[in-house]
């Protein structure tokens, strides 16, 4: 561990102390009154130890990420933080991945050094301000900064660049390597170029003529897809809670991590959904029995390396594979027939990360299974998540009034994209193990 790493735990732990004795302190009243002021310092202290819990997560990620990089012996980034696209404008987007440490609310901050300030509020204190109004003037200059005329509310950049960062640690994808870039309002809809075949090379006598090798380039169109989420909280809750801030950006940023893997992965790519690597037409895949199967070893792991290598796909044994949680325990239970023993990994594949997410499914049906699963292996760097940084709150309060309840919509417009699909690959047919339960 760093010692960057030990000072945040030690500064949570100082701030955690503090907040518990303010809390201790008002149940020991005979009212249970809160004052302005210690909801005030109450509130400062949570924002504090939010903070250090993002910083913290950024820590443990990239060192983590940093053990696998030793290992592949990979020590330059794949994009530093002033690298990214430019657009014909001559702005640079910023490409944020788990070898690029930079936030993106400071690549924001910087480029906006006016609403720097507004990073202060974070998203579940926004949304809390939305729906009951404005504690400070901090809290004011935000919603001032929002306002939609269609009824809704477009959060600040900066604090939807917050919000960005708070989610990527969650995603199993963005962990394994995929890109994020995040797009201002004020670009439209945009394009880049893929690969579909590449450069064949021949030798040639002199003089002997040259068979053209020109590539076969296609186009990745990004078109952004609305990914919403409703959310119903009592108003009691909303308003006697002195953490609600921090659970509603909590298991906001969680669900959204979410279904970035789920539609990164397995996304049907019809009507308002992106297209996951499950549906890419050109994708790798290997399969288990006709009717599916439990793992009885590693080989289907090794072969699916070896046909994305086949396809020259930058996969090793250091790659980091993706699957569900019962995938990743019928592996751990491998156990040897002759001796009853565990089986460990081969060497090839002792250091590769196996990364859980619920977000891949276990009811395919393969054969005459109904109980299917798959995991996923591929060159991440190749895939790109694109989102717009006009995150919305639209809130449904009279709808929900009669129960005395307040509703309201987060909405975000996302798309997933690869630059090479032969890159990406899965074992499909996969079975859980008989674990006891």
């Amino acid at each position: 561990m760093s010692n960057e790493l030990k000072q945040l735990y030690e500064d949570k732990r100082i701030l955690v102390e503090k907040s518990e004795t303010l809390l201790k302190d008002v149940k020991t009243r005979s009212n249970k009154i809160v004052s302005a002021e210690e909801r005030k310092t109450f509130d400062e202290m949570a924002k504090q130890i939010d903070d250090i819990n993002g910083s913290i997560e950024f820590h443990k990620t990239y060192e983590k990420n940093a053990l696998y990089d030793e290992v592949r012996k990979m020590e330059k980034p794949m994009l530093t933080d002033q690298e990214g696209f430019s657009l014909n404008s001559g702005r640079v987007l910023p490409v944020f991945n788990r070898s690029n440490k930079a936030s993106v609310r400071s690549y924001y901050e910087s480029s906006n050094p006016q609403n720097a300030e507004l990073s202060k509020v974070g998203f579940g204190q926004l949304v809390r301000a939305k729906l009951f109004g404005a504690k400070n003037e901090l809290e004011e200059r935000a919603l001032a900064e929002g306002i939609d005329s269609a009824g809704g509310y477009s959060v600040p950049e900066i604090i939807s660049a917050d919000f960005v960062d708070r989610m990527r640690p969650k995603s199993r994808l963005l962990q394994a390597g995929a890109n994020l870039f995040t797009v201002d309002q004020r670009t439209d809809k945009f394009s880049w170029a893929k690969l579909e075949t590449g450069i064949t090379a021949e030798w040639k006598a002199e003089n002997a003529s040259q068979s053209a090798a020109d590539p076969t380039f296609g186009t990745v169109a990004f078109e952004f897809k609305t990914l919403r989420a409703l959310v119903l909280m009592s108003n009691e809750l909303l308003q006697d809670s002195l953490n609600i801030d921090k659970m509603i950006e909590a298991e906001a940023t969680r669900a959204f991590a979410s279904e970035f893997d789920r539609v990164g992965l397995i996304g049907s790519g019809s009507g308002a959904e992106p297209q996951g690597i499950s549906n890419y037409s050109n994708a790798v895949t290997v399969s288990m029995t006709t009717n599916g199967a439990a793992p009885a070893s590693y080989d289907e792991v090794l072969a699916l390396i070896m046909e994305l290598q086949t396809e020259n796909a930058e996969v090793d044994g250091t790659s980091p594979a993706i699957m569900h949680p019962r995938t990743l325990a019928a592996y751990n239970v491998l156990k040897s027939t002759a001796d009853d023993q565990p089986i460990r990994r081969p060497d090839y594949i002792s250091m590769m990360p196996f990364l859980h997410t619920t977000s891949v499914g276990i009811a395919d049906t393969y054969g005459s299974a109904s109980d299917a699963s798959k995991l996923f292996l591929g060159e991440w760097n190749k895939l790109y998540f694109a989102q717009r940084l006009g995150v919305q709150i639209i809130p449904l309060n009279q709808r929900y009034a009669e129960n005395n309840q307040t509703g309201f919509l987060i909405v975000a417009r996302v798309d997933v994209k690869p630059t090479h699909e032969n890159a990406f690959g899965y074992i499909k047919g996969l079975l859980g193990a008989s674990i006891p339960s």
